[in-house]
């Protein structure tokens, strides 16, 4: 019976840590995605509304501490430190999403970033059951009178090291793009038919593409054009430094045809902008909700051939 008790506890210990593991990753490798849930739950508890700043410091250490949490779970280190922090962890999950199932509806928890859509009450389930196994793993580390010491150095190193590398993947991730693309947007997309044709299976998102000036909507024309395009990605004009005009400038050079698309006003005056001694580049409006679901960055580029998305760059790896 002793073994059996001890094999379920440990079961119950490894499910958490890869729980966190797939948790913490699928976020951190999507910093963007997880400040715009953060954003969302913000407003949603009406605690105002705060900078992107701080909403991607909230993300990368919220995913900072869940990937690292799950890799010291699956290690079994320090077991009566992790498991009072892993019980805590879990209390305030299960809390966070029986709000958001019941008097803070969200649609989406975000639990599992774009990997996985779960919605708040299936979260709240799965919240549940874990602090089930959070409460095994405490209790029996209790019942077998683990202390809790001080922390060695070692110990130190070993969390100093699963948290900085769970950070540096999310930055990494931020200056350039997630490694993997779990969003509508993603290579192999056909826009112009998940936009025009497949008007009742499209994702939400790709419907609400569209590009628009002053003069109009020119989202048909950008679509339906047979050879390649370039769509660059800017999300204020007046904070493009010389850096991103001189990688957009190698773009604009390219010959193909290549617009820019903004959440700045475009007025009749600004129709056009001109990189270095670049060719001019045609300036369209865009939503800025939609500019950063495609890209997953405020500056890049997102490259089409015949309507259907085939490359996508942070302006940092525009060469």
């Amino acid at each position: 019976m002793k073994v059996k008790k001890s094999f379920i506890v440990i079961v119950c210990r490894l499910l958490l840590g890869l729980t966190f593991v797939v948790s913490g990753a699928a976020k951190i490798v999507d910093p963007w995605g997880t400040a715009l849930k953060v954003g969302d739950y913000l407003q949603v508890w009406g605690v105002g509304a705060f900078p992107d700043w701080f909403e991607l410091g909230a993300a990368f250490l919220l995913c900072g501490v869940e990937l690292s949490l799950g890799l010291l779970l699956l290690a079994g280190v320090k077991k009566r430190l992790i498991s009072i922090v892993t019980l805590a962890f879990m209390g305030c999950f299960t809390v966070v999403t029986l709000l958001s199932a019941t008097v803070l509806p969200v649609e989406d928890c975000g639990c599992f970033g774009d990997l996985l859509k779960v919605g708040p009450w299936v979260s709240f389930g799965k919240n549940v059951v874990l602090l089930i196994f959070a409460l095994a793993f405490w209790a029996d580390v209790k019942h077998r009178g683990l202390a809790v010491r001080p922390v060695r150095w070692f110990e130190w190193a070993v969390m100093g090291v699963s948290f900085g590398l769970s950070v540096w993947l999310g930055v990494w991730c931020f200056l350039h793009l997630p490694p993997v693309d779990f969003l509508p947007f993603r290579r192999g997309v056909d826009l112009y038919e998940a936009r025009y044709i497949e008007e009742a299976g499209s994702d939400i998102a790709l419907r609400q593409f569209a590009i628009f000036d002053s003069q109009g909507e020119g989202t048909h024309e950008l679509l339906s054009t047979a050879g390649r395009v370039y769509i660059l990605v800017a999300s204020r004009l007046e904070h493009i430094t010389p850096e991103m005009a001189m990688r957009f400038a190698v773009v604009a050079r390219r010959g193909e045809k290549t617009v820019l698309v903004t959440s700045t006003p475009v007025s009749d005056l600004v129709q056009h902008l001109w990189f270095g001694t670049a060719p001019p580049v045609r300036v369209y409006n865009m939503d800025a909700t939609t500019m950063i679901t495609m890209l997953r960055a405020r500056y890049g580029v997102v490259e089409l051939y015949g309507g259907t998305i085939v490359g996508k760059q942070n302006w940092r790896d525009i060469e």
